[in-house]
């Protein structure tokens, strides 16, 4: 495998207030090519500020981000958004659907803001809500969907430009355990057979144990595990 994404001396400073807190401290690792990994930590230890600095949602304070050969770090915002249409998906503990969009209408949404023709983004998002065994609850409102079904829909907004890399933080936060153990599978079931590349952030050991990389972050530092985790 050969590596698609460098995360290189990277450090994050939020000011808050006079004061400032250094939340990542020269955090440099590599991600292959269709490698899943996670990243492990308490709640503010800087996991999700690490993975969107990944994503290009945020800018680091300095330090470099690498995707293929190109420094992500040096776009400017128009041409990072393009970037990330095309080649990232993402999927968030809380859905961040449009309640006033049907299913159907929030997967689509992204390849409408770049004028792809409705049609065939509607072909490409039933291929999903398909495969995702969800295609019966595609002209549903966010709000008749159950939080499962919810996750689900927004897995298929993330894969609808078919991106290079999966990014998702806490994505079973916000379910029953029940939900949570099918959409850990999903997540593995897509890398596996699509060929993803999978970034995940948890806090969950449970969901971590089935990584064969993980990375702890702690204290602003990020550590990769020796071992797999039992």
């Amino acid at each position: 495998m050969s590596i698609l994404l460098e995360v290189k001396n990277v450090s994050k400073t939020f000011k808050t207030g006079s004061s400032e807190v250094l939340v990542l401290k020269n955090v440099s690792f590599d991600v292959q090519e269709s490698e899943a990994i996670c990243l492990l930590g308490a709640s503010g230890s800087g996991k999700s500020t690490l993975l969107q600095i990944m994503g290009t949602l945020d800018r680091p304070t300095s330090g470099e981000v690498v995707f293929d050969s190109l420094n992500l770090i040096d776009m400017d915002d128009d041409s990072l958004s393009r970037f990330r249409n095309e080649k990232m998906g993402f999927v968030f503990q809380f859905h961040h659907l449009i309640h006033e969009l049907t299913a159907l209408e929030n997967v689509i949404l992204p390849c409408l803001l770049v004028g792809e023709d409705r049609a065939e983004a509607e072909k490409k998002a039933q291929n999903w809500f398909e495969y995702l065994g969800i295609q019966d609850r595609m002209l549903h409102y966010p709000d008749q969907l159950s939080g499962g079904e919810l996750q689900r829909v927004s897995i298929a907004r993330a894969l609808i430009k078919n991106p290079s890399i999966l990014l998702a933080d806490e994505p079973t936060g916000n379910l029953d355990s029940e939900n949570s153990k099918k959409v850990q599978q999903l997540f593995f079931q897509l890398q596996k057979q699509l060929g993803l590349t999978l970034i995940v952030v948890t806090h969950d050991i449970e969901f971590a144990r089935q990584f064969s990389k993980v990375y702890r972050v702690q204290d602003g530092h990020v550590l990769l595990e020796s071992q797999r985790l039992t």
